[in-house]
């Protein structure tokens, strides 16, 4: 008697973790659960998909209620068509086939990673350290190609993995504006120079040829990148905005590309301004839209709207201005910070969630920890807190990795690598 308890007992046990679902065969959601039903919702779906249980995994004449993972489309599915699983949820399709973003936790600065659906790479940034590399390393052998190497602008935090990436890589092509009203430092200098000498690579430097807004700069199958925005010289309209401010103007000029693949997207903005510092103490502006954001939203507005924006200037201040956050109307937004400089303020944050209706659980960071107490009487000045209280953590510990994956149907997912 005992030992049929204990069977009875692990057989509940096992049905009690079942949490997810995969499809066996090309299948589709049904809107109803009646026998025979044949209107079908979300279109089709290929054998290995994942569909979330709903009303606690429990059947109705057969069919399991269930939401495709990576989208919002939610129907019912008859049990023959799928497998029920043990175990948590999965954050990610396993080896499945699309486009991938891995934004790498590189401290204060930006460094992004592209793998293309043919397994080609592309790098946007180059951060603050050299982990863009090592996290390369960890997906992509040594000595390969890299398709395209994207540099914002003439910032260190986004260049200083550049000479260890062209010494472990052969870049093929780069795409960069070296305008820097106060002289290029070291660090970006030095890299430029090791891009020059890679073999065979073509170098395009915005400040020797401009590039014009919607040119597609990479493409493959339905995967693109398109180029929306950068600046190699002075634009003196945005020059009268920022005073002259040799810091605002260079970050003005940063490259901004769209990724588009499956009817997703993710917007790339490197260090784009958008917004005068609000000196009020209760943070009450009017918020008009300056500089870059000013010229997507008149210029570019048809490209902006995306899946996921990586914000503006790591979440700070100037930038992120409510009309060019309600033109991107993203479902997601990532903030690529380190624990220094307060990012991401709490005006961008609390912006995205008023002007585009993103929620808190969309918003994703690379300095997930402690954040350091404010006392600025000024709350523009202040560190956003949410979704910062999970642990502490320092800028040498590199590890909030953010990815972004686009499969081939179109689902997206984005979550920590951790």
């Amino acid at each position: 008697m005992k030992l049929c308890y204990i069977v009875i007992f692990l057989l509940s046990a096992g049905i009690s973790q079942a949490q997810y679902l995969t499809t066996y065969n090309n299948t589709a959601l049904r809107v109803d659960h009646h026998s025979g039903a044949d209107q079908v919702i979300g279109g089709d779906m290929k054998p290995g998909e994942i569909l979330e249980l709903l009303d606690s995994g429990q059947q109705n004449n057969g069919y399991y209620h269930a939401k495709i993972l990576g989208t919002n489309i939610k129907g019912w599915i008859y049990r023959s068509q799928v497998k029920r699983e043990s175990g948590q949820l999965p954050r990610f399709y396993p080896n499945k086939k699309g486009a991938e973003v891995y934004v790498v936790d590189v401290g204060a600065g930006l460094g992004c990673i592209i793998k293309t659906p043919e397994g080609k790479y592309i790098i946007y940034d180059g951060g603050n350290s050299d982990y863009v590399n090592t996290f390369l390393n960890s997906l992509y052998p040594v000595g390969q190609d890299i398709e395209l190497m994207i540099l914002s602008h003439t910032d260190s935090d986004h260049w200083r993995a550049v000479d260890e990436i062209t010494a472990d890589y052969q870049i093929k092509r780069a795409l960069f504006t070296s305008y820097r009203p106060d002289g290029l430092p070291g660090t970006v200098k030095g890299a430029i120079d090791s891009l020059k000498a890679e073999p065979g690579i073509v170098i395009q430097d915005l400040t020797e040829a401009a590039l014009t807004p919607g040119t597609v700069v990479y493409s493959e199958g339905d995967f693109s990148l398109t180029f929306l925005s950068g600046f190699g010289k002075r634009d003196e309209a945005f020059a009268a905005e920022l005073g002259n401010n040799a810091s605002k103007l260079r970050n003005a000029a940063s490259i901004v590309i769209k990724l588009d693949y499956a009817d997703q997207s993710v917007l790339f903005t490197g260090d784009i301004v958008g917004l005068d510092e609000c000196k009020k103490a209760d943070c009450a502006c009017e918020y008009e839209c300056i500089s870059t954001e000013r010229f997507l939203l008149d210029s570019m507005s048809q490209y902006l709207e995306s899946s996921v924006i990586i914000a503006p200037h790591h979440g700070a201040r100037n930038a992120s201005c409510p009309r060019f956050i309600e033109a991107v109307n993203a479902e997601y937004v990532i903030f690529s910070a380190g624990n220094t400089h307060k990012h991401p303020h709490q005006l961008t944050a609390t912006n995205y969630q008023s002007y585009g209706g993103v929620p808190l659980e969309n918003i994703y960071r690379t300095d997930v920890g402690k954040a350091p107490i404010d006392t600025d009487s000024n709350p523009c000045n202040n560190e956003w807190i949410g979704r910062n209280n999970l642990d502490t953590e320092t800028d040498g510990s590199f590890d909030d990795h953010i990815r972004i994956q686009i499969t081939e149907a179109g689902r997206l997912l984005v979550g920590y690598l951790r």
